[in-house]
């Protein structure tokens, strides 16, 4: 529409010819319409996160624990977006009343539409963050090994979001994201096959975080070798052996592996076999699992299970007393079993009952 009609209609503008003035093909009257109405909508738009963000700051401090968490993230969320973001959105809205060149126009909306896709990506990355950690999928926070995974998940997560939004702009920008995406998948799957070792480590952190069949601190046996656990990382994990050697493993190993786990016992069982000469008396041999039982005694921290004659061996005549130790931790253990052995022998000194030498591996002794 010619500009004279657009204004024709405006009485006071017979007065200011000036305003009716062509610059660009828009009129002056035009560009200070576009120029108080962008600063209106800046204005506006700034006052706006302002009174949120106050408003926020203020309720959260009146809520629950939990709420206020929420409340303190949604307000931090609003202070994090970019000063940037408002006069470009208030410019492209403002201008639209303009008749600008379609190469000018197409590249003004572009840019308003990147700057608004790059602050969404980091807001929804930060809201997908903080939902993921409210869950509090892996447990106790104060897990170092929960903390550690969260961070990677968290990471990846990020990245995904990210991805769809970067994709989403070149979308918009006019390449072919669908050819983009699917040299992606190519490529993916060549990185996958070549890094396929570290992916399955990597995924084998992930299980032993969910799965949970050891910590750091616990204490755990894997075939023959021995430690602390001192780190859960993404592909490894390290133990502290009783030598002081740092034992590492490969994650996928450790999930494939038996392993025990000695931190989580809450009490030990242990089996004594005891071998006593077969010139032993009748009268003393049905003595002896009394004997057992009274040097089990001897220890505040050991319960007795049962003592028994098992029968007669290639050498000996073969006695077992089991009772359990009520702390699972290793000095505990070795001081109530130094303390039973130590009251086990003197009982059967006491009864001159002589303990069987045994016999030389894989030779057997014949009555």
């Amino acid at each position: 529409m010619p500009i004279a009609n657009e204004l024709a209609d405006h009485d006071f503008l017979k007065d200011l010819p000036w305003l009716t003035h062509e610059v660009f093909g828009n009129s002056v009257y035009a560009y200070a319409l576009t120029l108080g109405s962008f600063i209106v909508l800046w204005a506006f738009l700034h006052a706006a996160r302002q009174f949120t963000y106050r408003k926020l700051q203020k309720v959260a401090g009146d809520q629950d624990v939990k709420a206020s968490d929420a409340l303190i993230f949604c307000r931090d969320l609003i202070r994090q977006i970019k000063p940037y973001l408002f006069p470009l959105i208030a410019l492209h809205i403002a201008a639209k009343r303009l008749t600008l060149p379609p190469t000018l126009e197409r590249f003004v909306g572009y840019l308003v539409l990147a700057a608004v896709v790059l602050q969404a990506v980091r807001l929804i990355g930060e809201l997908v963050a903080f939902l993921f950690l409210r869950t509090r999928a892996f447990g106790r926070t104060d897990d170092p090994m929960a903390h550690n995974t969260s961070k990677n998940i968290v990471v990846i997560l990020k990245t995904f979001v990210w991805a769809a939004g970067i994709l989403f702009l070149l979308d918009n920008a006019g390449f072919n994201v669908s050819t983009f995406v699917a040299g992606l998948g190519i490529g993916g799957v060549a990185i996958a096959l070549a890094a396929q070792a570290v992916l399955g480590d990597a995924f084998s952190s992930f299980a032993i975080a969910l799965d949970k069949p050891f910590e750091v601190g616990d204490y755990i046996i894997v075939d023959a070798l021995q430690g602390t656990v001192e780190y859960i990382g993404l592909k490894t994990t390290r133990v502290r052996s009783l030598g002081g050697e740092m034992l590492i493993f490969a994650n996928s190993d450790l999930t494939k592996s038996r392993i025990q786990n000695f931190k989580r016992m809450y009490q030990r069982r242990i089996a004594v076999p005891v071998n006593v000469s077969y010139e032993t008396p009748l009268a003393k041999i049905k003595l002896i699992p009394e004997l057992l039982a009274e040097a089990v005694a001897v220890s505040d921290e050991a319960v007795l299970d049962r003592a028994f004659f098992l029968g007669h061996g290639p050498t000996s005549l073969q006695f077992e007393v089991v009772y359990h130790v009520k702390k699972p931790d290793m000095l505990t253990h070795l001081k109530a079993q130094q303390e039973i052995q130590l009251k086990l022998h003197e009982l059967l000194r006491d009864q001159q009952v002589s303990l069987a030498a045994p016999a030389a591996p894989g030779v057997l002794v014949s009555r």
